[in-house]
């Protein structure tokens, strides 16, 4: 990425807000809609035909996408595009792992991170056809677990509430638990321990752990995991039979594509077996679906076709309209077209009918599903790289649709992207810092309402948090006085601090961090008792 890394507080998960540039004009017409087929080959007009608005929006971001990869370091990149019934264009670009050979193909396998969350609301639709509950009843009604701070908003919280980014809660609320080990349950019970920062339906907070909710609602009607009852009511009927929701069947998969995260040596791959990995797992139902482009596809023409399938229709054409009606402003474009949320789908205001979409991302990779029902067509890019390939996809292909100009998209949005890294460098530490107190003062149990118990040790001489399920320890660096750094243990370039606040007895009283929630602050009070000794894991105090 020419030098420059790629920084965001959350990693995982990612949905980013306003990504959309001016999508300038409207096409004259609407593409024609071929016949059903499954086409993986750009399409080709015949010599006395002028190409049509379609052909020519393909062409531009098949041309455009080999500068997007190698202005952003991406290893590589499958993309599709399905008008009406058929898929019209599915090629794959650059290899599955950095420093490999294996090619990226349609058939490749990717995390397509958020845009599981369609998925999910559509899975939800479908037992809400059937009569097991309406999207207007109280989640509690149905959960008897379901309990947020405040009662009012726990009693009127609907379903549909869960899936509209509103509830009021910190963007972000509880990703750091399933990262570090901490169950599905485990993170719907800490829904009670997170305080709001808004009022009730009043403002956009992206948020995963509602989703897990959901979830637990579809497995208690339909009596089985969610990974199963998205397989036997919507990917089965839908024809994907490549798509699934575990992290060890990509893992496995020897036709699946490696994530990556940028860093000044280029783009590093990342290692299935590590443990933050099972945090797609844990966060399944917001994040874990793992598929290629050609079954990315099959959704495309499912939800251009109002619920639809091979076979027959599959959801209620209501229940689909419903899954893509704004329910939450996220916020406005510079030509002041509005951006909803809708229940795991996001609506774009433009012209001649609204663009729907959704992006994603994991730990290494970055996804895009959109489609215009307006015009029958639809996108989807998969790629094996955090980065922002997903806002230039949808810039470059829907922009070259309306007829605008797109030229330079990658390379003006990298200059922005570096101007803002150089104004924004991490806190440096100082020249000439304050020291440390003794490993002793700091040393202890502590506790905090979310994360529960930790401990900070003396390991080797070096300061260590012991943090999560897992036990993982996070070694802290010492800073400035009474403050330290510490890497997470999961991928992230910059490290979090962790600040002590000391007592009248010259020992800490409690610690504060900015990592685990999305940068807000999680305070951690000293349980009473005496400090952790040295073991044999842990070198002699300092």
């Amino acid at each position: 990425m020419r030098g420059s890394r790629f920084r965001r507080s959350a990693i995982w998960l990612v949905m980013l807000g306003v990504l959309l540039a001016v999508l300038a004009g409207c096409p004259d017409q609407k593409p024609k809609k071929s016949a059903d087929s499954e086409t993986v080959q750009a399409p080709a007009s015949a010599a006395s035909e002028s190409p049509s608005d379609l052909e020519r929006a393909i062409a531009v971001l098949d041309a455009a996408i080999p500068g997007i990869m190698n202005d952003w370091s991406i290893p590589g990149m499958a993309v599709a595009v399905v008008s009406g019934n058929a898929t019209v264009y599915a090629k794959g670009f650059g290899v599955r792992k950095a420093g490999g050979r294996d090619p990226v193909d349609p058939s490749t396998m990717f995390q397509i991170g958020s845009c599981s969350k369609a998925f999910t609301a559509t899975l939800a639709a479908s037992f809400a056809d059937q009569g097991a509950f309406a999207f207007d009843d109280p989640a509690a009604d149905h959960l008897a677990f379901f309990q947020l701070q405040d009662p009012w908003v726990t009693a009127n919280c609907q379903v549909s509430d869960l899936m509209a980014q509103h509830l009021g809660l910190p963007p972000y609320s509880l990703d750091s638990l399933a990262a570090l080990g901490y169950s599905a349950d485990y993170i719907l019970d800490s829904l009670y321990d997170v305080t709001p920062v808004s009022s009730f339906r009043a403002q956009y907070a992206y948020q995963n752990a509602p989703f897990l909710a959901v979830a637990t609602l579809l497995e208690a009607y339909g009596g089985k995991s969610y990974g199963a009852l998205l397989q036997e009511r919507i990917l089965a009927p839908l024809g994907m039979d490549a798509t699934n929701t575990r992290v060890e069947a990509i893992a496995q998969n020897p036709d699946a594509a490696t994530g990556h995260v940028p860093t000044d040596a280029g783009a590093k791959p990342l290692p299935w077996d590590a443990p933050y990995q099972q945090t797609m797992n844990t966060l399944a139902p917001a994040g874990g679906v793992n598929s290629n482009v050609l079954d990315m596809a099959k959704w495309l023409r499912f939800n251009l076709n109002d619920g639809v399938g091979p076979r027959g229709r599959v959801i209620k054409q209501e229940s689909m309209e419903f899954l893509r009606t704004p329910q939450t402003l996220m916020g406005s474009l510079s030509n002041g077209r509005k951006l909803y949320y809708c229940q795991g789908w996001v609506y774009l205001e433009d012209g001649p009918g609204p663009i729907i979409w959704h992006n994603g991302q994991t730990f290494g990779m970055t996804s895009l599903t959109a489609f215009s029902p307006a015009e029958g067509v639809g996108l989807v890019m998969l790629s094996n790289m955090v980065g922002e390939q997903d806002r230039l996809v949808l810039q470059t292909f829907f922009g070259a649709l309306h007829g605008g100009d797109v030229k330079d998209l990658s390379a003006k949005a990298l200059q922005a992207h570096q101007k803002e890294l150089a104004e924004n460098q991490p806190a440096a530490a100082p020249e000439n810092p304050s020291p440390p107190l003794p490993i002793s003062a700091y040393m202890g149990d502590y506790a905090s309402d979310i994360y529960g118990d930790v401990r900070i040790i003396n390991r080797g001489g070096q300061l260590t948090l012991i943090l999560g399920p897992r036990k993982d320890a996070i070694a802290l660096r010492h800073f400035n006085r009474d403050i330290f750094q510490a890497q997470l243990p999961w991928p992230s370039e910059e490290p979090s601090f962790v600040r002590f606040a000391i007592g009248a007895d010259g020992k800490a009283d409690l610690f504060t961090t900015d990592g685990l929630e999305n940068s807000l602050e999680t305070t951690f009070s000293r349980i009473e008792g005496e400090a952790p000794q040295p073991s044999h894991e842990q070198g002699p105090e300092e």
